[in-house]
Formats: structure tokens, sequence, C-alpha cells
């Protein structure tokens, strides 16, 4: 009968410690998926408009796109919050033609989203490569020269007036850094948003 039941306890301790192996595999997994400690392999398409984005991303807030998440972690460390989209199938098919590039640019199969937020800003990635920025709060480490809190006189003499500005009290001034648009939205003469 002794036999039996330690042949029981051992079973049953060693299909325990299995399993809280396996589900420290899985959460180590998705802590990888979701801070990496490596840039991404996937590659930033090199066409003229991708080189402009990045050049202008790095002018206006200091973030490299090409560095995707890995960058991203490293130079403001770990969120509060992180929302991870796991990889879906593509709704773009697998290749599209870039008619500026010349060659087609082939698109993963899969892809894969995720939102850090910090205090006060939000980054959104796509298959681990930078896609947009929204601040929030004021936060002066962006070499933009605008935080969130300064007033719409102040955002005029440092951007200048955007094109089409006819507005007054409320309003979006929208800029065109012909490889993207940043938006700054104003509210009783202050600024409240930035989005890039």
């Amino acid at each position: 009968m002794s036999y039996r039941r330690w042949l029981t306890y051992l079973v049953v301790t060693a299909w325990c410690v299995l399993f809280t192996m396996g589900l420290a595999a899985i959460l180590n997994w998705i802590l990888n998926e979701v801070f990496p400690d490596r840039e991404p392999t996937l590659a930033w398409n090199d066409t003229w408009w991708r080189r402009g984005e990045r050049r202008e991303t790095i002018r206006l807030f200091g973030i490299d796109p090409e560095r995707g998440q890995a960058g991203v972690l490293h130079q403001f460390g770990r969120p509060l919050k992180a929302l991870y989209f796991p990889p879906a199938p593509s709704l773009f098919g697998r290749e599209n033609v870039d008619n500026l590039s010349g060659p087609s640019v082939r698109e993963p199969l899969l892809e894969e989203g995720c939102v850090y937020t910090y205090p006060t800003f939000e980054i959104r990635f796509h298959n681990k490569l930078f896609s947009s920025l929204e601040i929030f709060a004021r936060d002066i480490r962006f070499p933009l020269g605008v935080a969130v809190g300064d007033s719409e006189q102040h955002l005029l003499d440092v951007l200048g007036p955007p094109p089409f500005h006819h507005a007054t009290g409320d309003w979006i001034a929208r800029y065109d850094f012909w490889v993207k648009q940043l938006e700054i939205e104003i509210k009783n003469g202050r600024v409240v948003r930035m989005s890039w």
C-alpha cells in the first residue's frame, strides 16, 4: 500500500513540476513578445518616404522608429501598461507593389500589435516597429519645442501657423511633414494633445 502512495505522490509531484515549468515557459514567451530585448528582425522598408518618416520622427521626438519596441524600452523603460495583440493573419495579403521603389515589398503573413502607455504618452507598434505616438500630458523630453500645456501662441511661434488656419477657440492644428502628419489639439488656448 505504501508503494502505491509513494508512486502516486511522485507522479502528481512530477506532473505539478512539469505544469509549472510549462506555465513559466509560456509566461516567459509572452513577456519576450511584449517587452523584447532585441531590435526587430522585420526590415523597415527602405523607401524614400520611410527614410523621411524616420528622419522626422527622430528630429521631432527623439525616437528611432527602426529600433522598434526594444529601442523604446531602452529609451523610456517599461511602460505603466502594455496591451499586446497576438499575431493574426494579415488582411492585406502577401505582397504590396510599391511603384516608387520598384520591386515588390513582401509583407508578413501575420501581423501583431502592441501599445505601450506611459504616464504622459502612448506609443503604438505594428510588427514590433514604431507606428504612432500620442502625447496627452506635459512631457518635455521630446525635442519638438512644444509640450502639452503650452499656449496656442507658443505653438504658433515655434511651428508657425498650420496650412489653412482659420480657426479660433478649440481647434486642431495639422502640420504636414510630407511623410506624416502632426496633429496638435488646442482647447481653451492651450495644447492638450499631440499625435504623430
